[in-house]
């Protein structure tokens, strides 16, 4: 019987014990002096097991090594799969209705994709890859292209819903008050905090007018919307340029 104690570079700690029978084997004694050894030592070395027998141990090895290996990769996958499965969740009620997707709800599921991208999946490929199974091969390429088109949703959707409202707005935006892209595209983004830096007298004004207009097309409710000016000579030009 053996009896060895593992630790996993994760931090997992695994014992594995396995009986080895030999009885039926021939064990033989090893004179140091049948080896030539220098100074006459006569001692005994141990029982030293026959090469049958070191092969056998070595195969049960292997063997419950790629077992472990195997278990691992599944472990892996079933998590990388769950991960996907609420990242889908979260994106459904955006996606199915072309709405923005704000950033403190993008951000985690964009650092979760990463994270399968960048350590999940090549940790499995990394396990399978002295292992000949055609099934958990065929998972890995299938989530694979799951987090690849998740991915291509979590960059492009808000660059689209920008671009269509760009164009359904475009008489409000370009045509009443005139304003350039950056101008237009900081007005239909749609987040919950939107950070706009800008120099005196590039149409920071305007932006911010243009954008309350935006609201009220998008029938937001005229009480939900608060602007606030520093100064009353701020507040009194702000007013003047805002014409529902």
């Amino acid at each position: 019987m053996y009896y060895r104690d593992l630790r996993y570079g994760d931090g997992r700690r695994e014992s594995g014990i396995a009986l080895i029978f030999v009885c039926c084997l021939p064990i033989r004694r090893i004179d140091i002096e049948t080896l030539g050894c220098p100074g006459g030592i006569t001692n005994n070395l141990p029982w030293a097991l026959p090469p049958s027998v070191a092969m056998a141990i070595a195969i049960c090895a292997v063997l419950w090594y790629r077992k472990r290996q195997s278990e691992r990769a599944r472990e892996i996958l079933h998590k990388i799969h769950s991960t996907l499965l609420s990242i889908e969740d979260a994106l459904k009620p955006f996606v199915s209705k072309g709405d923005y997707i704000p950033e403190r709800v993008l951000r985690p599921l964009v650092a979760d994709l990463a994270l399968i991208l960048e350590s999940g999946l090549p940790a499995v490929v990394e396990l399978l890859r002295h292992m000949h199974c055609d099934a958990m091969q065929m998972q890995v390429n299938s989530l694979g292209r799951h987090t690849s088109e998740l991915r291509m949703v979590l960059e492009t959707h808000n660059d689209r819903y920008v671009q269509r409202m760009l164009t359904e707005h475009n008489k409000l935006l370009a045509g009443e008050f005139g304003l350039d892209k950056m101008q237009s595209e900081a007005t239909v983004r749609n987040d919950y905090r939107n950070l706009v830096i800008a120099g005196a007298g590039s149409g920071k004004t305007r932006t911010i007018v243009a954008r309350i207009r935006f609201l009220l097309e998008r029938n937001v409710p005229p009480a939900a919307i608060l602007a606030v000016t520093f100064t009353k000579k701020a507040a009194e030009e702000f007013r003047k340029r805002y014409t529902p």
